[in-house]
C-alpha cells in the first residue's frame, strides 16, 4: 500500500486523498478519483512557502504540460482561521514523489521558492505602497506643512520593504535528493 496524505486547500474545495500508485499521483475525494498526475510526463516540481492562518505550510506544485498542477500542501484547512498540521504524511508522500521522480531527475525542474508571477504581483503591490505612502507623506509635510504626513512614512518604507522582499529572482532549484527516501 502507498503512503497516503489527507489535504484540504481551502474552504471552498473537498478534502482530497493523495497517493502514489503504478507511476501515477492520484487524488481522491471519497471513492472518485478527481486527479490524475502521470508520474512519466512531469515536467516540474516547486516547493513554497504559503501562508495557513498564523502558521506558514509548505506547498508542493506537480505540473504536467497542458494539464495544470496538483497541489497539495503539509497544512489542511480545517475551519476559519484553523489549519491542521499533516507534515508527517506530507513529508512521506514528498519523499515518495520524489523516489519515484528520481530516474528522470534530469528532464525535470525541481525548484523551491514562489513563482515568477506572484513575485512581480507582490513587487507591484509593494511599490504602488512606496510611491502612495510617499506622495501623500511628501503632500502633507512639504505643501500643507501638516506633520500627519509622519504617518504615510511607515506605508513608504513597508511598501518599499515589499517590493525588494519580493523582487523578481531567477528560481532556485533543488537536489530533488534531499526529499527522496534513502533505500533500507
Amino acid at each position: 500500500m502507498s503512503v497516503t496524505h489527507a489535504d484540504r486547500r481551502n474552504a471552498t474545495s473537498a478534502e482530497k486523498i493523495w497517493s502514489i500508485e503504478d507511476g501515477v499521483l492520484t487524488a481522491q475525494e471519497g471513492e472518485r478519483v478527481v486527479h490524475r498526475v502521470p508520474l512519466d510526463r512531469v515536467t516540474q516540481v516547486r516547493l513554497a512557502l504559503e501562508m495557513a492562518g498564523k502558521e506558514v505550510q509548505v506547498v508542493c506544485r506537480v505540473s504536467v504540460p497542458g494539464e495544470g498542477e496538483a497541489v497539495f500542501g503539509s497544512q489542511s484547512w480545517a475551519g476559519v482561521g484553523q489549519w491542521n498540521n499533516r507534515a508527517q504524511s506530507f513529508r512521506a508522500l514528498l519523499g515518495e514523489l520524489h523516489t519515484a521522480l528520481m530516474p528522470r531527475r534530469d528532464e525535470i525542474r525541481f525548484l523551491e521558492g514562489q513563482s515568477l508571477a506572484f513575485r512581480w504581483i507582490m513587487t507591484a503591490f509593494g511599490a504602488v505602497m512606496a510611491v502612495i505612502g510617499a506622495a501623500i507623506a511628501v503632500f502633507l509635510l512639504a505643501f500643507e506643512e501638516n506633520t500627519a504626513g509622519f504617518f504615510a512614512v511607515a506605508p513608504a518604507v513597508t511598501g518599499g520593504w515589499i517590493a525588494w522582499l519580493f523582487r523578481p529572482r531567477a528560481p532556485k532549484p533543488y537536489d530533488p535528493a534531499t526529499y527522496a527516501k534513502v533505500p533500507s
